[in-house]
């Protein structure tokens, strides 16, 4: 089997070097397209009781400019083409899934960084769902311990 788009999954920036390595060196194996995906959670300002009622737009806009801007400074540092970074907002995993339907993704690359204890109880990990739910192969590359 050969993968012909590979779509890579960016949490931020930092942590997109070890992605982008493995990324560009499957992609050079296969002959495949490269795309880039970031997902801008919705930012919610007032809530009544527990549920959220107002998204705050603008934050979630300078938000998004920042991540268009995160991903065009990586497609320049790697030679990728701009054109191939999608910025969305929702939830990460739900985008993820929605981009590679989209484009075309036969393998999804997405980070993996260990939880413990407390957190990985209060937070999910976008990888399981993205694994969980995808109509394609996923790598999940462990990232290294911050």
């Amino acid at each position: 089997m050969t993968y012909q788009h590979l779509l890579v999954a960016i949490s931020n920036a930092d942590e997109s070097e070890p992605l982008l390595q493995k990324a560009q060196a499957l992609a050079k194996i296969f002959g495949a397209q490269l795309s880039l995906s970031h997902a801008v959670p919705f930012v919610v300002t007032e809530s009544v009781g527990e549920m959220p009622i107002t998204p705050a737009l603008e934050i979630t806009e300078d938000l998004q400019r920042a991540s268009q801007a995160m991903l065009k400074t990586l497609c320049e540092k790697h030679g990728i083409d701009p054109g191939r970074a999608y910025v969305s907002i929702g939830g990460a995993s739900d985008e993820i899934l929605r981009i590679a339907a989209e484009v075309g993704a036969d393998l999804i690359i997405v980070g993996h960084s260990p939880r413990h204890g407390l957190i990985s109880f209060l937070f999910g990990h976008t990888e399981s769902s993205v694994v969980s739910h995808s109509k394609c192969d996923v790598l999940a590359v462990m990232l290294p311990a911050a």
